[in-house]
């Protein structure tokens, strides 16, 4: 293999496309959900040991974004929030008017955000998946901004520790 030209460019759209560093570094800055901590269209995930409020945190982002609020003094982005409370919706509700009176907002004030109170398995191949993304389509008719799995565990097919099963998850 010969040495490449100091410069090169390769303009070519499509998958796995090579940037030279010029152009890598002449690329637009991210466009953030919430500020400086999670990027528009980033996959992110929260992981902690049992009982360290992962899912307080999780409403927090939710509703901060659903609302536009700051979340922890970062500015956010407002868009439609989709929460799977994979868990059930008797803790969630209480969570949820928990956040929504500590931030003295109205319930009927926070229309960006629908809660699915039901573990739905996320592959490919699942009809519940199929069905959730028609019902958002045609009852919602909204695409959503961010999507809050919670937990993961209740929504997972799989090993979470075989790289295999994370793999088809994502």
């Amino acid at each position: 293999m010969g040495s490449r030209p100091r410069q090169f460019t390769l303009t070519a759209p499509g998958p796995l496309r090579l940037y030279n560093t010029l152009e890598l570094l002449n690329m637009p800055a991210p466009t953030w959900l919430i500020d400086s901590v999670m990027p528009v269209g980033a996959l992110v995930g929260m992981y902690g040991a049992p009982e360290t409020m992962k899912s307080f945190i999780a409403i927090d982002i939710a509703l901060s974004v659903a609302t536009g609020t700051p979340w922890q003094g970062k500015e956010t982005q407002r868009g439609f929030v989709v929460y799977i409370g994979a868990e059930g919706g008797a803790g969630l509700g209480k969570r949820a008017l928990a956040w929504l009176v500590t931030h003295q907002i109205e319930p009927y004030d926070v229309s960006d955000i629908a809660w699915l109170i039901e573990s739905v398995p996320l592959s490919a191949d699942s009809d519940e998946i199929i069905t959730l993304l028609e019902r958002i389509e045609d009852e919602v008719r909204r695409e959503p901004t961010l999507i809050i799995v919670d937990t993961m565990a209740r929504c997972f097919d799989g090993n979470e520790n075989e790289t295999e099963d994370m793999g088809k998850f994502i």
